[in-house]
């Protein structure tokens, strides 16, 4: 194992959008920069619109942690929703509900992957 992938729910009781946060750790430094993150990130992402109907992702970043700033913005496309000073973090979303190019986008790029429902 080289490292994890979580996603953590909500939903908003206000517009029924679920939202699931997303958290990557590549521990062993071996593994870093080979493109594990991102393909589990959209790997993740695609299980979570299909089978949990997720509307939003979003991820917290420490304002020091360029490696994962550069994953989330620039390789996955999240945009910046804020930055929390007492965090020192960045909030950064992802919004699938805001059209169905952010949806296709998660599909494309996991589309070497065979998904079937677990039952």
């Amino acid at each position: 194992m080289c490292g994890d992938v979580n996603i953590f729910f909500s939903e908003d009781d206000e517009t029924n959008l679920t939202t699931g946060e997303m958290e990557i750790m590549i521990a062993e430094e071996t593994s870093r920069g080979r493109g594990i993150a991102t393909e589990s990130l959209w790997l993740m992402m695609r299980y979570a619109i299909e089978n949990l109907k997720v509307d939003i992702f979003e991820a917290k970043i420490l304002e020091q942690n360029t490696a994962s700033l550069a994953l989330f913005k620039d390789k996955m496309g999240y945009h910046e929703r804020r930055f929390h000073e007492v965090f020192r973090e960045h909030w950064l979303e992802y919004r699938v509900c805001d059209g169905a190019d952010y949806r296709q986008k998660i599909v494309d790029k996991s589309q070497h992957a065979i998904t079937t429902k677990y039952e």
